[in-house]
């Protein structure tokens, strides 16, 4: 068998080939995921630290969608028809 190679030979067209922000994104998935489990398994009260990990991702949240509106240029959706 030969083979045929195009014009340009790159590992970057590969797309098994992992980049290191790609790599970075699911490294930090795993060490949240891990700080997670071990946060709701730490505390003596399960409900309780449910509670405060979910109102403090809930803050986190909504203050990341303030910020992508404010970056797009729109604070909030309008609801009114265009005339």
């Amino acid at each position: 068998m030969t083979k045929v190679q195009s014009g340009h030979s790159s590992h970057c067209d590969d797309p098994a080939v992992l980049t290191p922000f790609s790599i970075v994104l699911v490294l930090s998935a795993a060490f949240l995921h891990a700080s997670w489990n071990a946060l709701l398994r730490g505390g003596a009260d399960r409900t309780q630290s449910m509670l405060i990990m979910n109102i403090t991702v809930g803050v986190i949240g909504i203050a990341m969608m303030a910020f992508a509106a404010c970056r797009l240029g729109r604070a909030r959706p309008t609801c009114s028809p265009r005339v």
